[in-house]
Parts: C-alpha cells; sequence; structure tokens
C-alpha cells in the first residue's frame, strides 16, 4: 500500500517567524522535513503534502517556495493565501508557477462528487450555498 500523508506541517524558525509558537512551549521548535522522513519511511509514508502552519503574512510565498524545493517526497503544498487582499490573483498565479505535478499528468478520483448522480451533486450544491466559502481554497490549472 502507498501512503501519502496529506497534513504535513514543517516549521523552519531560522527562516520564517511563527509568532504563535510563543505560546506553545511544547511545538516551538524546529520540525524539519529530514526529522520527519526518518520517522515516516520506515512507516510506509511515501511522500507527504505539505500544510501551511500560520507564519507570517510576509512569509507566506516563502515558506511554500521552500518546502516544494526542500525534499523530494514533498510533492505538492496547501499554501496559506489572503483571498480578501486585492493581490490575491497575482499572488495565486505566482503559487501556481511553483507547481510540482503537471494538470495533464493528474488522473480524476472515481470518488470525486462531480462524478456522482445529479441528485448528490445537486445536495452537495445546495449545501455550498447554503454554508458558502469554508475559508480553504485548491487552485488547479487546466491544461499545461
Amino acid at each position: 500500500m502507498r501512503i501519502l500523508d496529506t497534513h504535513l506541517h514543517l516549521v523552519y524558525r531560522d527562516r520564517f517567524a511563527y509568532a504563535w509558537l510563543r505560546d506553545v512551549p511544547r511545538l516551538d521548535r524546529d520540525w524539519t522535513v529530514e526529522a520527519y522522513f526518518a520517522e515516516a519511511v520506515p512507516l510506509g509514508i511515501e511522500s507527504a503534502l505539505h500544510m501551511e502552519v500560520d507564519g507570517a503574512e510576509s512569509d507566506m510565498f516563502g515558506e511554500t517556495e521552500f518546502v516544494l524545493k526542500a525534499h523530494p517526497r514533498v510533492i505538492g503544498a496547501i499554501a496559506n493565501a489572503r483571498p480578501e487582499r486585492t493581490d490575491f490573483p497575482a499572488y495565486l498565479e505566482a503559487l501556481v508557477e511553483l507547481r510540482r505535478v503537471r494538470a495533464s499528468d493528474l488522473v480524476p478520483n472515481p470518488n470525486n462528487w462531480r462524478r456522482h448522480p445529479k441528485a448528490q451533486r445537486d445536495a452537495l450544491s445546495g449545501l455550498l450555498r447554503e454554508i458558502g466559502f469554508a475559508g480553504a481554497l485548491l487552485a488547479r490549472q487546466d491544461g499545461d
């Protein structure tokens, strides 16, 4: 079985600012990709998606750029962003340029709700309209 960790947090205090860590002494240390994979690989974890760690706003892009180059087993990133900012479209375009996987290499998930019956798609769409946007964003570029 192939295992992908979809929620890997990394902390590099010498590179980025994480003000909230001061209030959590047990976590206020470096959490490096090398240390993670030293423990994860023997457990069968092959790769990981980096999950942003709520660093300083000025470090958001740099954190994503860094982790995508930090280790070949980090195959993607869930990046921090501020959709309410006027520069968000340009920021998103810059994130897209960091891509590690071409869109044409993506394989559709057979459990994707858009492939489900119309009644289920309608129910999910209604739920999204009622509750609204949940604050997460997945950017996917069509084509290469």
